[in-house]
């Protein structure tokens, strides 16, 4: 299982609870923090954790009581998920099933069952989907197509003549990287703009980090653009690769 961060609420404070705790910190790629119920809800809203364990009050007494044999439900546990992270949430419940298989003892009633609450981390909506595809696809054409322009300069001898300037060719490849990089930043400022005023489109997490996911991409793309620009021998050639490439 991947990492997981999962909010602790322990709101039994028996001996019981703490070994439930200890069962799920031995757990792989399973890291607790301990939080009271809407500190803990509150942090997976907005992402800071996976899900939300709430052990109640009485979960001990039920827990010795039914290990005893004593007749009664068995002890219940809130495990909070989100609906919308279903890969999360089915790392989530393996874990869980793990931890109450070792709790519940083969060939007795369960001991202990989860009941599973829903909390809405993001929402999302046709739209939420459709503005980062946009921003993804307006990234992918802003370097792809560098090629063509590249390939119609070298076509026209416009590169040659540049050469016998005193204009260097590292100048002349950064200010061209240099623009489509700013062109892919006015154009993801411009989308995420329109998404949010007119769409209502949230936007979860860093925007520094977003632009450096968009310079990233402008930059890997743009390389993909000179890579073409080096196997295309005439523009119409440039137009079919890159066009190939996109689709």
């Amino acid at each position: 299982a991947s990492d997981l961060t999962l909010a602790w609420v322990d709101d039994d404070g028996s001996p019981e609870s703490a070994q439930l705790r200890a069962d799920f910190a031995a757990q792989p790629g399973v890291a607790l923090v301990d939080l009271s119920q809407d500190a803990a809800i509150s942090d997976m809203q907005v992402g800071n954790v996976d899900s939300v364990i709430v052990v109640p009050a009485g979960y001990g007494a039920t827990v010795v009581a039914n290990s005893q044999g004593t007749p009664g439900a068995p002890a219940q546990v809130e495990v909070y998920t989100d609906p919308s992270r279903p890969n999360v949430t089915a790392e989530v419940f393996q874990v869980v099933g793990s931890v109450f298989g070792v709790v519940n003892l083969a060939g007795r009633p369960p001991i202990v069952i989860p009941v599973v609450e829903t909390v809405q981390t993001q929402n999302l909506s046709a739209i939420s989907y459709f503005v980062p595809s946009m921003l993804g696809l307006s990234i992918m054409q802003v370097g792809i197509f560098a090629a063509i322009p590249l390939v119609a300069d070298r076509e026209k001898l416009i590169l040659k003549r540049l050469a016998a300037t005193p204009l260097r060719r590292w100048q002349l490849v950064g200010s061209n990287v240099l623009m489509r990089l700013l062109i892919a930043m006015v154009q993801a400022i411009i989308i995420v703009a329109v998404g949010s005023l007119f769409f209502g489109v949230e936007v979860v997490g860093s925007l520094l980090l977003t632009a450096g996911f968009v310079a990233l991409g402008a930059v890997a793309f743009l390389s993909l653009g000179y890579v073409i620009a080096s196997f295309a021998k005439t523009e119409d050639a440039a137009n079919g690769m890159t066009s190939m490439i996109q689709f």
